[in-house]
């Protein structure tokens, strides 16, 4: 028998034979922990409360339990003792024992490959416990300069494969592995005990210092500074007047502000674009470092002058602001005048992600930024406009705009005058009326994420939108059309789409034709499409990769016909807001079905589901999928059907409906 953390190495000594462990669950873990502590025997009913959460501290990982048994084992059985412990790891006081744990751990560093290594200490900034977007670690090992650049692939493969080996290493943690999604990995976390082991290793090769921690060699050459939540004003003055060479601040939720002489600041990163929360600041402002929440204005200006090297700031949620004495400001903000000129002399800037209040456009100088790779500015709103000078930057990767459907970047044709390609764009969401000419996508020939709006403004007509197909590198696209249904109409899709999201207030019948014979398509999710004739029927041939099916505030669809092998790898279903009588029963018969989620639907629709659920149990005696249901208002009737397979759920109000009224209401297909 061979153990490995390596599940490469595992799969290729016995493909057949191998067990992937995981993380014990709830029970599994007090198991192990009483069979370490009482030989396999029960533990004290005065001991269970207090056993149960120190094995909770351990977060499911086998050796932490074993060690920390082990530890218990050898001390007094009684309610004090063991409290102390407790308080011990509340309040991260490390024991000896876990100290040779930790030691144990390591052993997968030092056998680490040396390109993986940054990479790995870096996950310690991110907070204890965090659920954390894997396109947020791309993009800031990117920015941070940590990857490797390899022939014939871009960065962000490149940083992807190295988070793939990192989880193949058992050192990070995949949360929703295919986030429902194109197959791709899309949130990540990192167990306690390794994100320990980041950080001390950290300390140790000088990679960042986190404030609050001992470093017997000082702190006043580190070049990245991370500052914990509920870290003292006064121990971060100290610490940032101790680092005058720091290229890195990295810090959740706070703010200090930015002095103009940051030259090489390189990564600017003020909010979590995927989430929710965080303050507003305006575009001006946006060069704003971030620390503790409280500290005044002038400790924030004395730190500052202390670290004019710095080169990356980063933050969680809040707001970044940039003190520059100047005038030409987008606007005032809290009485400060800012320089738009000095804003973008950080030409070494790379990435920049603001939460900003409404401004008109960006400003021509912003081409200045000649290294900006990622910018993301979310802003509720009017609209913005971006200078023509944009088609001129280069290096840009990732550019997103927009909160929601409200605000969204509008950019124009490029110019005549400069044939500069974009080849390095990857991802252009937030876009409002964008003309996709053929002159235009000559300049964008590697995007994998596009994200549209159409209204009725601006003239864009159908031959504008027909030559999506060109984009032969598109792997995700949504597309608000409203009731552009000329405009749905023309699309056209290359085959190289993996994930599509269509919002229209139109026929969705033509679309979905087309749709279904995409050869790569895994997600699809249609709200507020109209089924002209009130039935959807599917055939054999058709949905050839499709793992994720999403329907929500589809109007007029009554009747679904399908057989199950019309959707051979199905994986999730999701409906809501839909007034469909009946869910087919052939559904339960995809043998790839893993879950069905129903929001807000018929009572009809639900009672059959359930018979579903039954006639699969009935058939196989074990389902392979769950099906879980969310009622508006609790209805008994319904919450009795509930069982292991089939959850039910009322509450008030249980997801943002799409349309502004409780029930599903679409407007009929606008004529062309």
């Amino acid at each position: 028998m061979v153990t490995t953390r390596l599940s490469d190495l595992g799969a290729r000594l016995d493909n057949n034979n191998v067990v992937d462990m995981r993380f014990l669950d709830e029970e599994s873990s007090w198991r192990l922990f009483c069979k370490a502590v009482f030989g396999g025997g029960s533990c004290p009913v005065e001991l269970e409360k207090i056993g149960r959460n120190i094995v909770e501290s351990c977060r499911g990982l086998p050796l932490s339990i074993v060690v920390m048994g082990r530890l218990l084992e050898r001390l007094e059985r009684t309610k004090e003792c063991w409290k102390s412990i407790k308080r011990s790891l509340k309040s991260g006081v490390r024991l000896e024992n876990y100290d040779h744990c930790l030691k144990i751990l390591k052993l997968s560093y030092n056998h680490m490959p040396i390109h993986l290594k940054p990479c790995f200490l870096y996950m310690g900034v991110f907070e204890e416990d965090n659920v954390i977007r894997v396109s947020t670690v791309v993009k800031l090992w990117v920015s941070e300069g940590f990857l490797n650049p390899i022939s014939g692939k871009s960065l962000e493969t490149v940083a992807r494969e190295y988070l793939k080996e990192l989880v193949d290493r058992n050192l990070i943690i995949l949360v929703h592995e295919l986030g429902y999604s194109t197959g791709s990995m899309k949130y990540c976390k990192i167990h306690d005990s390794l994100r320990d082991l980041c950080l001390r290793e950290a300390e140790n090769e000088r990679f960042y210092h986190v404030v609050g921690r001992d470093s017997p060699r000082g702190i006043h050459s580190q070049r990245r500074i991370v500052i914990p939540r509920g870290t003292s004003k006064k121990i971060i003055r100290n610490a940032m007047k101790s680092s005058p060479d720091a290229r890195s601040y990295i810090s959740d939720h706070e703010r200090v502000r930015l002095l103009p002489n940051l030259r090489l600041l390189r990564t600017l990163k003020a909010y979590e674009y995927g989430g929710f929360g965080g303050h507003k600041h305006s575009v001006e402002e946006m060069f704003e470092l971030v620390i503790p929440r409280g500290t005044s204005e002038d400790k924030v200006r004395n730190a500052m002058k202390s670290t004019p090297h710095a080169r990356s700031y980063i933050s969680d949620h809040e707001r970044v602001r940039g003190l520059s004495n100047l005038k030409n400001g987008f606007g005032g903000f809290e009485g400060h005048q800012h320089s738009i000129g000095e804003m973008f002399e950080l030409v070494n800037l790379r990435l920049l992600v603001v939460k900003s209040d409404p401004f008109p456009k960006l400003p021509s100088s912003i081409s200045l930024l000649w290294s900006l790779q990622t910018l993301i500015v979310s802003c509720y709103g009017s609209d913005i406009t971006a200078p023509v000078e944009i088609w001129k930057m280069s290096q840009l990767r990732h550019v997103y705009f927009g909160f929601g459907e409200m605000t969204a970047l509008r950019l124009p044709d490029p110019p005549s005058d400069s044939v500069v390609v974009m080849e390095n764009l990857q991802t252009l969401k937030g876009v409002r009326n964008f003309k996709c000419d053929e002159e235009t996508v000559g300049r964008i020939p590697n995007i994998k994420k596009l994200g549209l709006v159409y209204d009725e403004d601006e003239g864009i007509g159908p031959r504008d939108v027909c030559n999506m197909e060109c984009l032969r590198e598109l792997e995700s696209f949504s597309c608000d059309c409203g009731t552009r249904v000329d405009l749905l109409q023309k699309l056209t899709f290359p085959h190289s789409l993996r994930s599509l999201i269509i919002m229209c207030y139109g026929s969705v019948d033509d679309v979905l034709e087309k749709v279904s014979a995409l050869p790569l398509l895994q997600k699809l999710k249609l709200q507020h499409g109209w089924f002209t004739t009130g039935e959807w029927a599917t055939v054999e041939g058709r949905f050839a990769s499709l793992k994720s099916l999403s329907l929500s505030s589809c109007g007029n669809l009554e009747y679904w016909m399908m057989e199950s092998s019309h959707f051979p790898c199905l994986e999730h279903l999701h409906l809501s807001w839909i007034q469909l009588k009946e869910i087919p029963a052939e559904v339960g018969e995809i043998p790839t079905l893993k879950s069905v989620s129903l929001v807000c639907c018929k009572e009809s629709l639900v009672k059959s589901a359930k018979r579903m659920v039954e006639e699969q149990e009935e058939l196989q005696g074990e389902v392979s999928f769950k099906v879980e249901v969310r009622l508006l208002n609790k209805k008994e009737e319904l919450e009795s059907l509930a069982n292991p397979n089939f959850q039910v759920t009322a509450q008030v109000f249980i997801e943002l409906n799409p349309n502004p009224f409780p029930i599903c209401l679409c407007r009929k297909p606008a004529t062309t």
